[in-house]
C-alpha cells in the first residue's frame, strides 16, 4: 500500500512539474487510486471465503437445519468428500456416477480449484453443479470421513454430525492428528449404497 502511494505520489509530482495548472486533477486521481485500492483490500478481507461458507453449511446441517439454509451445499448437484488423494478419488466417483464431472475435474475444476498441489492437505470437499466441480480445501475445521473412503452424494443424502476429536488421534488418510480445540465434523452418506 505504501509502495502504491509512493508511485502515485511520484507520478503526481512529475506531472505537476510538466503542467502546473493541473495539480487538483492529479491530486484527485491520486486520492481515487488510493481509495479504490483500499476498498478492494477491505472487500477481499471482509468477504467470507468458500472454506468459511462451507464451515457454516456443515454447522447448519449438523444442527439439523435444512439445506435451504445453506450457502453452498444446498445448491450443489453432488457433494464429494475425499479421504486422502482427492483428485484420484473424485475421478473414481465421477466415473461411478457415469462421468458426472470428469471433464471438469480433468480441466482442474472451476477456477483451477482442483489443481491443488500440496501434500499436507487437511481435506477437500468437491461441490458439483451442472457437471462442473469446485474443490474447497478444508482449512478452518477437520473432516472425519465415515466410512473411511471417499464418496459423492446428493446434498440431501449427506449426513453431518459434530465430532469430538481426541488430542493426538491419528486419522487415517489425513496428515494431521486430532485436536480437541478444533471444530470437527463426521461426514458420511445417509444410505449405505451411496445414492447410486
Amino acid at each position: 500500500m505504501i509502495y502504491i502511494y509512493h508511485l502515485v505520489g511520484q507520478y503526481s509530482s512529475e506531472a505537476m512539474s510538466r503542467n502546473p495548472s493541473r495539480p487538483n486533477a492529479i491530486r484527485w486521481r491520486t486520492v481515487a487510486v488510493l481509495a479504490a485500492t483500499s476498498l478492494g483490500l477491505v472487500t477481499y478481507c471482509a468477504m467470507p471465503h468458500l472454506d468459511q461458507k462451507l464451515h457454516g453449511d456443515l454447522d447448519a446441517l449438523a444442527a439439523g437445519r435444512s439445506l435451504v439454509e445453506t450457502q453452498l451445499i444446498g445448491g450443489a448437484d453432488w457433494v464429494c468428500i475425499d479421504r486422502s488423494a482427492f483428485r484420484r478419488e473424485f475421478l473414481a466417483e465421477s466415473v461411478r456416477l457415469g462421468g458426472a464431472f470428469t471433464r471438469s475435474l480433468e480441466r482442474c475444476g472451476i477456477e483451477n480449484s482442483c489443481c491443488i498441489d500440496r501434500s499436507d492437505l487437511g481435506g477437500v470437499v468437491g461441490l458439483v453443479k451442472d457437471g462442473e466441480i469446485r474443490c474447497v480445501e478444508t482449512e478452518s475445521y477437520d473432516l472425519y470421513v465415515r466410512p473411511e473412503q471417499a464418496f459423492c452424494v446428493k446434498p440431501d443424502r449427506l449426513a453431518v454430525s459434530r465430532k469430538v476429536a481426541v488430542d493426538g488421534e491419528h486419522v487415517l488418510g489425513r496428515p494431521w492428528v486430532g485436536r480437541a480445540s478444533r471444530t470437527s465434523f463426521e461426514v458420511g452418506s445417509k444410505v449405505d449404497d451411496r445414492q447410486r
